[in-house]
């Protein structure tokens, strides 16, 4: 999977990943400063549409967010036909690695949390 910044992931590079102890905010954060497959401008992405192949956002729901295979159709038509836009994109994997983020910390908490009951210290 790419990197964030558009080259390979790398953990001494944070802004190129999102870990899963990471803040869920810091997290939207970087998904709207990731490189995606788009044009450089507005019209340019309308007409010539986006390369969803080239977007770290599209990596996202392929890979850890979308099991909907219709879903992954449709926005990669949308993307290359130039009817969907990269912020649109953005907010949308923004806000489900946000609420993924919640609910793993939260279910790693609680599984913490029950480790002295297997005679685990945490």
């Amino acid at each position: 999977m790419t990197g964030l910044t558009g080259g390979k992931m790398s953990s001494s590079k944070p802004e190129s990943h999102i870990a899963l102890t990471e803040d869920p905010k810091e997290a939207g954060k970087k998904i709207m400063r990731a490189i995606t497959g788009g044009k450089q401008s507005l019209a340019e992405q309308k007409k010539l549409g986006g390369e969803p192949d080239k977007c770290s956002i599209y990596e996202f729901l392929v890979f850890h967010l979308s099991d909907d295979d219709k879903e992954l159709l449709e926005l990669d038509a949308e993307c290359r036909s130039g009817r969907r836009m990269c912020g649109t994109c953005k907010k949308d994997v923004a806000e489900r690695i946000e609420r993924f983020l919640r609910e793993h910390q939260q279910a790693r908490k609680a599984a913490v949390d029950m480790l002295p009951e297997f005679g685990i210290k945490s």
